[in-house]
């Protein structure tokens, strides 16, 4: 990135004003779905006047947009075959995110500041959710005193919505990026981090979400991992499951 395109963002107060929104957008997902949604929802605006104001209409023609597009417009044309009304209305909904993304992409590339603070705000609230979650599930209640609202499952900061799996298989990905690009030399910290993310997964309840990082977890660890550390990945992984089926048992 040159200096001049780094000033060129420096200086612009809307552009700095939204930025500190997308760093503090894990948190206001946590904290509710109003404000985490007027978020992504003024990156619609923010995404033109970028493309007005830096003339960066070439910077979003690439590959890497285009496959994001691409999985969009997939999820919205699987919900159209399906005929179902709902899944077609929640898909239409979804695609709000692609100008999200296109404003994080943005700033991912021209600002290391920004990428390095993202994933690092990103990995901590994975933190918290971890700590929180084991403590509501062995405790019944967790830090903020929010008790388990089912039995054998837990929702940790999410109060009353039971979506604490959901949310970590969803944003998994961000994880591995930081662990795979900025940390590459904490395999121990990465692998432990990376289970227990699984294992509370696993405890929310959350059946579809637990495959899904499962899947997702095999294939970024077959791609980007050797061999020993696969199979010590499955070994403890494994391990901890049975560990939790027996206390639940």
């Amino acid at each position: 990135m040159s200096n001049s395109k780094f000033e060129e963002n420096v200086n612009d107060k809307l552009l700095n004003i939204y930025k500190i929104l997308i760093l503090i957008f894990p948190i206001l997902i946590v904290s509710g779905n109003f404000i985490s949604n007027g978020v992504v929802v003024l990156s619609f605006p923010i995404i033109f006047y970028i493309i007005l104001t830096r003339k960066k209409t070439n910077f979003f023609l690439n590959n890497e947009v285009l496959l994001v597009l691409l999985v969009f417009l997939y999820f919205l044309l699987s919900s159209i075959i399906s005929k179902n009304i709902y899944s077609i209305e929640y898909s239409s909904r979804y695609l709000r995110f692609f100008t999200f993304i296109l404003v994080v992409y943005y700033f991912l590339k021209l600002d290391e500041k920004f990428e390095k603070k993202f994933f690092k705000l990103f990995n901590l609230l994975f933190f918290i959710l971890l700590i929180d979650g084991f403590y509501q599930y062995l405790n019944g209640s967790n830090f903020l005193g929010i008790e388990k609202k089912v039995d054998h499952r837990i929702s940790g900061l999410f109060g009353d919505e039971l979506i604490l799996g959901s949310f970590i298989s969803k944003y998994i990905f961000v994880f591995f990026i930081y662990y795979f690009f900025f940390k590459k030399n904490n395999k121990f910290i990465f692998l432990f981090f990376l289970i227990s993310l699984i294992a509370l997964t696993y405890i929310s309840g959350e059946r579809v979400a637990f495959f899904s990082i499962i899947v997702f977890s095999t294939l970024a660890l077959l791609k980007f991992a050797k061999f020993k550390e696969l199979f010590i990945f499955f070994l403890f992984l494994v391990s901890i499951l049975i560990m939790i089926t027996i206390k639940d048992s």
